[in-house]
Formats: C-alpha cells, sequence, structure tokens
C-alpha cells in the first residue's frame, strides 16, 4: 500500500521524544539526514545491548541497567520534557547516545582486560585495605572467605565509582570479534568524528554535581556540515535531559519481579529492588511527575518505603536544581519541575500509600550541632582532661606530616606545639608541614562532625595508594579536631595543600568557637604558608596553669617545664618529630625524634614515660624501684614480622613497707598504651611501653598492637626472668602467674596456688589435696599477703591489718582470674572442664563458668578432682559457698596470730564424701536402664 511505514520494532520508537526527532516526519525536508541518525542509533544501539546486558553479570545486584533501561529513558525523557520542549533531531541522536553510554562502564566487559584492568586503578588497594578492615572487624576473623568478600566489594565499588568516566571513553575503543575482524560502537565514521567525543562526555555528566554542567557544557556547538544548519547543539540541555530521565527512571521496568526472585539481592540493594518492583510508571500532572504504587507497603516493608521515600526526595532536588539552572542560564525549562509528595511523607503516602503503619518522620538528627559537637566533640567525650585536646591537635597534624611523607617524600617531619602568652590571652599553636588542604576540604571534611578526612573520597582521589603505600591514620572517626573546643574559645586554622602556590592559603576562623558560622577567607600576605601544611591557633579559654588549665596537672615549676614535661610523656612514641616553642624560649627546641622510643636506653624511655616532676614526692622511692624492675627486667614485644611494637616488663613485686606506694607500685607506674604515638591508656600490671589501637572514640580506652600470641611470647619471657629473680618468693611467684595467665597463657608448671610459705603448680596441690578430705577454697583477693625478704609469707587482715593464721586444710589461689583482652580482640574465656551450658543449671555450675574455671582457678580444681579421682564438675557442684545470707552466717573464721579473735570471711568448701557422690549419680545417669 502506497504510504505504509512499517511499524516500530521497539518501545523506545513509540515514545514522544523519539516520534518528533528521529521518526518518520510527514512532508520532511530533512528526511534523508534524519534516516542516516535514525539508521545510525539502531545500529549503535545493536552494538551496545549485548555490553548493556552483561551489566547484571558484573553487578547482579543492582538494579536492571540492560538495554531495557536504556530504552526506557527516551519515555521518561519524554515525560519529564513535555511535548513543548524543543529538540532537534542532532539533539536527539546524541541523547540517545548518552543514553545507550551512561551505564556501560559498570559491566567488566567494557574494560580491555576485566577485573585485571579494575586491580591496576589506583585506588584498588585502598579501597580493598579499607573493605578487608571493615570486614575482618564485621566478622572478626580473617582469612579467604573474608578476602573475597572484600575484592567482590571493591570491584564493585570501584566500577560504580569509575563507570561513568569509563563510558566516556568507550566510543574510541575497537572492538575485536572471532576471526580479528574489528568495529566501533558507534559505527558510522563521520557521526563519530562530530559527535563521538560529546556523548562521551554527556554520558560521563550523569555522575557530576549540576553545578559542573554549566562550566562543561556552556558553549553552544554549531550543526556539522552534513546535517540541516539549524541542527546546532546545546550540550548544556541534552545533559540536563539525561541527568533527569536517568534518576527519574525508578518504576518497575528496573525491578523485574521474576528477575528479583532469582537474583534475591541482599541488604540495601534488595530494599531498591523491592520499592521499584511496585512502582507504576510516573504521571505528569501540571508540572509535577507523580509516582504511585501497585500495593500499599506493610509495617515489615518500612524500610523499603523508606528507601522509595529518599529516592524520590533525591528526583525532586534534582528537578528543582536543573530547573533552577535552566531559568538562571536562559536555557528552556522541563515541564517536570517537581515530585508530588516529595517534601512530606504524610503526602507521599497519599500516592504510596502505607497499611499498618504511619510514615512519620522520625529519623535521627541534630538540631542543635553547635551543642552536639561541643558536648560530644569535648568533656563528654574526652572528660575533664584538657590535655586529650593537645593530643588530638598533635595526632592530627602527625597525620597530615605522614601522608605527605607517603605522597611526596621531605625529609622535614616535624610537628612544632608553640605556647605564648599575648595581649589577648594565651594561645596554643600547633604547626605541620603536612600534606594541607584547600579551601573545599577546610569546609566540608575538617568541620563535618564524625566524618574522617582520610576515609574521604577527596582524599582518596588526590592521593591514590595512599593506605597501601604504608600510610596508617591515627585518627580514624572524623571527631578529634573538635576536641580543642574544650579548652579554646577562638580557632583559627590556616592551611596550603603541599605543592601549592602560597596566595592558595586559606584560613577557616572561629571566631567566636562553635557559637557563630566560622568564616573561610583567602589568607593575608603575612599569613601565608610557604611550603605547604596547616596551622592551627587557639587562645586558650584559661591561663595553662590554672586549676583546670591545659597543663594544670602537669604543674610542678614554669609553664615552659610543664609544657616540656607533658610533650614527652604525651608524645613518647611520635611517628614524626615534635618540637616545641615555650614561653621562655623563641628557638624550636626538638623533644622527640620520630620512632627514637625503639633505640633510647631504657633509662632514657623510662624517664621520658614516667616525668619525676609529675609525680608527688611522697612516691619518689617507689618510682625509683619502677625505674631500676623496669631497667633490670624490659624486654621488647616484637611482632611476627619482627617489628617492635612494645618495651616493657611484668610490674609485681616491690615493698609494700613503703608508705609512697599506698597501692603497690601497679598503680603508681602501669604500663602506657599509645596510639599513633600518642599516650592513650594504661595496662595495668605492666611497666614501659606498647604500640596501641583504639578501641573508643576518644581514644581514652585502646589495646596493644600486638597480637594475643606475641604478648604470651613476651609473657613467657618475662616470667621465665621473674621468677629467676624471684625463685623463693612464693607469693611474688604467683602474683606472676595471674599476670600471664590475665594475657591467656598457658601455665604449664608455674604455680597455681599458695600454701603457707610455698607456691604449688598443679601436680603439687595434687599431691597436697591427697592428704584431706575436706578443703577450703580462699579466694586471694580477699586477704592482703606480704612475702618478707627471707621468703616467709604472713596474711593479714586486710581491714585490721592483724596478722591470720590459715588452717592446713586451706589453699589460696585467684577466684576470678583476670583478662586483659578487651572483646574487640578476645572474648573472655570460657572453661574447657565443665560440660556445655544448658538452658538451666544450677547456680553454682554457672558462678564457676563464666570466669572462675580457666587459668589458676582451673588448675587448682583440677589438681583437687585429679587426688580425688572424680571430675571436676563433680567438685564444683559438691562445693558449698560459705557466706553470709540473711540471718546464716556460713563463712569461716581466721584467727588472729598476736591477739584474740580474727576474721571471718567467704570461701568454698569441698568435700571427697560429696564429691564421690555426684560422680557416683553421674555414673548412674549413664548406666543403661533395665
Amino acid at each position: 500500500m502506497k504510504g505504509w511505514q512499517m511499524p516500530p520494532q521497539n518501545a523506545f520508537e513509540r515514545t514522544a521524544l523519539w516520534k518528533r526527532t528521529l521518526a518518520v516526519q510527514k512532508n520532511d525536508v530533512a528526511a534523508d539526514e534524519r534516516a542516516m541518525l535514525r539508521a545510525a542509533y539502531l545500529q549503535f544501539r545493536s552494538a551496545v545491548e549485548p555490553l548493556a546486558n552483561e551489566i547484571a553479570v558484573s553487578m547482579p545486584m543492582f538494579t536492571d541497567h540492560s538495554i531495557h533501561h536504556i530504552d526506557a529513558l527516551w519515555d521518561t525523557a519524554s515525560l519529564v520534557c513535555g511535548n513543548e520542549f524543543p529538540l532537534n533531531p542532532a539533539e536527539a541522536f546524541i541523547l540517545g547516545g548518552a543514553f545507550l553510554m551512561h551505564d556501560l562502564g559498570m559491566g567488566l566487559v567494557a574494560y580491555p582486560d576485566g577485573v585485571e584492568t579494575i586491580k591496576v586503578d589506583p585506588l584498588y588497594e585502598d579501597l580493598l585495605k579499607l573493605a578487608r578492615t571493615r570486614l575482618e572487624e564485621e566478622y572478626r576473623t580473617t582469612g579467604p572467605d573474608v578476602e573475597a568478600l572484600a575484592t567482590d566489594e571493591t570491584v564493585t565499588a570501584l566500577l560504580r565509582r569509575r563507570h561513568a568516566k569509563q563510558a566516556e571513553r568507550l566510543l574510541d575503543e575497537v572492538f575485536t570479534v572471532p576471526g580479528g575482524t574489528t568495529f566501533h560502537l558507534l559505527q558510522d565514521a563521520e557521526l563519530r568524528q562530530s559527535f563521538g567525543q560529546l556523548i562521551g562526555r554527556i554520558a560521563h555528566s550523569h555522575w557530576w554535581g549540576v553545578d559542573e554542567l554549566a562550566e562543561a557544557f556552556g558553549q553552544k556547538k554549531g550543526a556539522p556540515p552534513h546535517l540541516p544548519s539549524d541542527w546546532s547543539v546545546d550540550p548544556l540541555k541534552v545533559a540536563c535531559v539525561l541527568r533527569l530521565a536517568d534518576a527519574a527512571h525508578i518504576d518497575s521496568r528496573r525491578a523485574p519481579t521474576f528477575v528479583h526472585a532469582f537474583r534475591k539481592p541482599p541488604g540495601l540493594s534488595g530494599e531498591h529492588w523491592y520499592f521499584q518492583q511496585r512502582l507504576t510508571r510516573p504521571l505528569v500532572r501540571e508540572d509535577r511527575l507523580e509516582y504511585t504504587s501497585t500495593h500499599d507497603f506493610r509495617p515489615d516493608e518500612a524500610s523499603a518505603w523508606w528507601l522509595a521515600y529518599e529516592t524520590i526526595h533525591m528526583i525532586d532536588g534534582e528537578l528543582r536544581r536543573v530547573d533552577s539552572l535552566c531559568a538562571d542560564l536562559g536555557r528552556p525549562r522541563f515541564q517536570a519541575k517537581s515530585v508530588a509528595g516529595a517534601d512530606s511523607p504524610l503526602r507521599l503516602a497519599a500516592y504510596i500509600p502505607t497499611t499498618g503503619w504511619r510514615p512519620m518522620d522520625a529519623r535521627l538528627r541534630a538540631s542543635q550541632v553547635n551543642n552536639l559537637v561541643s558536648t560530644l566533640g569535648g568533656k563528654q567525650l574526652y572528660g575533664d582532661e584538657p590535655v586529650a585536646a593537645l593530643r588530638e591537635l598533635i595526632a592530627n597534624a602527625c597525620d597530615a606530616t605522614k601522608a605527605r611523607l607517603v605522597a611526596h617524600g621531605g625529609s622535614d617531619a616535624v610537628v612544632t606545639v608553640r605556647l605564648d602568652q599575648r595581649d589577648d590571652g594565651w594561645w596554643l599553636t600547633v604547626i605541620d608541614r603536612g600534606i594541607g588542604m584547600d579551601a573545599t576540604t577546610l569546609t566540608t571534611a575538617l568541620t563535618d562532625f564524625g566524618r574522617s578526612l582520610w576515609k574521604s573520597n577527596a582524599i582518596l582521589e588526590a592521593y591514590p595508594s595512599l593506605l597501601t603505600n604504608g600510610f596508617e591514620p591515627t585518627g580514624r572517626f572524623g571527631i578529634g579536631f573538635f576536641s580543642i573546643f574544650m579548652i579554646a574559645d577562638q580557632v583559627r586554622v590556616a592551611s596550603l595543600k603541599y605543592f601549592d602556590s602560597p596566595q592558595n592559603t586559606h584560613i577557616l576562623d572561629f571566631a567566636a568557637g562553635l557559637h557563630s558560622r566560622p568564616l573561610l577567607r583567602v589568607a593575608e600576605p603575612e599569613e601565608r604558608i610557604q611550603h605547604g601544611g596547616t596551622v592551627v591557633s587557639a587562645r586558650l579559654r584559661l591561663a595553662p596553669d590554672d586549676r583546670d588549665g591545659l597543663l594544670w596537672r602537669h604543674h610542678r615549676d614554669s609553664v615552659s617545664q610543664a609544657l616540656h614535661s607533658c610533650l614527652l610523656e604525651l608524645c613518647a612514641l611520635a611517628e614524626v618529630d615534635i618540637e616545641m616553642v615555650g614561653p621562655a624560649r623563641h628557638d624550636p627546641m626538638l623533644l622527640v625524634r620520630a620512632n627514637d622510643w625503639k633505640h633510647l636506653s631504657l633509662e632514657e624511655l623510662f624517664d621520658r614515660v614516667y616525668q619525676r616532676h609529675t609525680f608527688y614526692t611522697g612516691h619518689w622511692m617507689g618510682l625509683e624501684e619502677a625505674r631500676h624492675i623496669f631497667i633490670r627486667t624490659a624486654s621488647d614485644v616484637v611482632s611476627e614480622a619482627g617489628h617492635v611494637v612494645g618495651r616493657a616488663a611484668i610490674l609485681i613485686g616491690g615493698r609494700s613497707d613503703h608508705a609512697s606506694t599506698p597501692f603497690g607500685l601497679r598503680y603508681l607506674t602501669p604500663g602506657r598504651v599509645y596510639v599513633g604515638g600518642f599516650r592513650a591508656a594504661n595496662l595495668w600490671d605492666t611497666i614501659g611501653v606498647f604500640q596501641g589501637f583504639p578501641t573508643k572514640a576518644d581514644r581514652s580506652s585502646a589495646f596493644p598492637v600486638a597480637s594475643p600470641a606475641e604478648l604470651q611470647r613476651w609473657c613467657r619471657r618475662q616470667a621465665d626472668r621473674r621468677r629467676e629473680e624471684m625463685s623463693d618468693l612464693a607469693f611474688e611467684a604467683l602474683e606472676i602467674t595471674d599476670v600471664v595467665q590475665s594475657f591467656g597463657t598457658p601455665l604449664g608448671s608455674m604455680p597455681c596456688a599458695l600454701l603457707g610459705d610455698e607456691a604449688l603448680s598443679q601436680s603439687a596441690v595434687e599431691s597436697w589435696a591427697r592428704r584431706f578430705d575436706t578443703i577450703l577454697l580462699i579466694d586471694k583477693s580477699d586477704i592482703s599477703i606480704y612475702s618478707a625478704p627471707d621468703g616467709r609469707v604472713s596474711y593479714f587482715s586486710p581491714y585490721s591489718g592483724n596478722r591470720l593464721t590459715l588452717p592446713d586444710n586451706a589453699v589460696v589461689f585467684t577466684l576470678r582470674p583476670a583478662w586483659v583482652y578487651p572483646s574487640e580482640v578476645i572474648d573472655g574465656p570460657t572453661s574447657a572442664l565443665l560440660p556445655p551450658d544448658g538452658m538451666e543449671e544450677p547456680k553454682l555450675l554457672t558462678f564457676w563458668r563464666f570466669g572462675s574455671c580457666v587459668g589458676s582457678s582451673a588448675a587448682v580444681l583440677e589438681g583437687i578432682a585429679a587426688a580425688w579421682g572424680v571430675r571436676v564438675e563433680d567438685v564444683i557442684l559438691s562445693s558449698r559457698q560459705l557466706d553470709s545470707v540473711e540471718e546464716q552466717d556460713r563463712r569461716i573464721e581466721l584467727p588472729y596470730v598476736e591477739e584474740d579473735g580474727g576474721m571471718k570471711l567467704e570461701a568454698f568448701s569441698v568435700s571427697r564424701t560429696d564429691c564421690m557422690t555426684f560422680q557416683a549419680a553421674h555414673r548412674n545417669e549413664k548406666a543403661p536402664h533395665p
């Protein structure tokens, strides 16, 4: 039939936008040119289709990015643009090409060497390290399974991060089919020459911010010579269409129900699938898009509904921003300018209904950000420790310096701390020659409470391979900078990116602390930084030597001496040089050389860490004794890789008759754990230093980085060394056992109990227990014990100080052995001697199960059980707790040696006869029924 045309074969050919741009037109004076563009597009689409369909292989958890999504963009663009939006065939061809290309980079087939191309990306190793660390913390394990998950997560993250940029390159790629024939995705060489670069650029742009579009596409372009002259191209207009069509396409075409059933995408991806498969094609009413759903959302589907709300809110924002851009630049405006219900969950529920619940926006929010920051970034987080603010500033400065060394090299790795008194008060200044910050970083990452600069996209993009080349930041939580407002009422941050010109120095000024908006300005000539780095200056609220001032805990002499002492103790293990400029001197004084603690003599290390003048004079005798113990017995804590990660000793012994140390040396000079080189926490029963990691955001809780196996090796060496010098001191020998077992070190032949003047091993307990039918178990912590120089052990009442007499059948041991490891490292020990816990078991068994049947406690019980030929379980179940409950006082009384009376205390009593009874009952339970 004359004039008959073949009906459209594809759904996109029936859309309004296609029909009025690239479809056959009546009385078309440019029919040949339009047909050429149409044929080129259909060929282009045929070449792209298999690549687009392969995206699901690389990203099966993501919603549809196949050719069906691409085709649907023609329909969504028709809705967004409306029928009056001006778009000529050349612009429509470029738009269609951008549709085809914009997501192709999400498939590994779009990369010449597949996953190997991704693995050589500069960001790959850094992102893999972050993913591995997060997954190891989440699953609390390592191994090939975690590594595989981390690899998949990293590849996916990079495909998503790089896909838009890769799309820009693909039109220039030459593909080869079996047999050696080569082809381009867009075969028409003339169109590829005319529009290829622009198509790729616009495809890339859907990943940019709206403000970047005007800068990149502000200039309109004339038509190529082989097309009609009025087919000029406005790239900005085309880029906006792509952006809005892609954002607005969230209906069920992107999440087919049956595909969802087969893939079962997890987590957030699954929520995306779930809500999108329920949305219908949007409507356009006047200037608003309306999304509706096929089903109501039940309470158990609320998270998917909220994700739909957040997505629609995002689309609404895109529409509004693009409309504002087009209005400001005099470009054609789109029909759809917002989304119905996007500003209110309740109003959106009129279009996407819920049933059984009401979508009130109850998200957590911070309406008083300055109060939140000043509270959580100040005393409520760091406590009454003003020096924590100094530590955080120096730690940030050291991080920036270490980052610069990794990224750019250099030798001037020093952080300077200056304290000086000016007309308007005392000023603390911390100066680094680090990586520096530009204006954007100063006003985003630095001021974003809770966001770590070192995990930000800006840092990873600017300095790829920073993490994998050895940089380990001390700051992990993004809150350290705000601690300065604990002690300062005015803060000024000047910064310049390394290698940048000095005139690009910017200053962020908190003139009123957190009570007003900070001011960003370009530095005056005299304020400029010359070679990169950051200077943080803070006016102190109190004089440093005032009560509650920065240095009041260290103040014994001058402010300069206090600062000197504070910095030495605080930065003892610093990984960059630390120098000070104090009120009494104007020249920098080097205090700590980077990592010099590993090479200092033990005398020098002790004197740096335990600053003598910070102790009360009454403690100096005990301090001197602790110093001798450290110098005589300390040894290195060495990692599997051979690195020194600590220098310390077990801290037991010391004369308890020193008036200067009423609580013993362990409370006077505990071991110090340093995070990133800075003092963070104590490790009791040790003396010396350990490199550590924070277990809390404020770094007040930290633990050594050494693995349990490494710490246990160090413990065994320490135990051998200390036992040699204390072989005649039974109590000290048991104290060594207590420390060693707290690190999870097997006891072996080490003593586990005290009997008079003797320290007994498990085998000795067994020999002793054979002599008695009833044994008293006394907790070491309930009485005071003292070893005389001749080795005699005396037992005292902790209340009256009177010496006690213990019965022959009483054994003293640590009933509840300590456990040093936080749960982030290893959970507390459980007994392997008891049967698996049941839903209901005797309370006594539960008492012993959790913390009281391990280490020396377990050794004592095993010795008694072996002596009597019963199970440990029989000993525990037959034990009687001698306590005082209500009006019944079953406590034992230990008589005084020198005078009448005695001390009552709780204990456990075990009987051989009772044990035999429990053993017989157990055997009867196991016997077969007749």
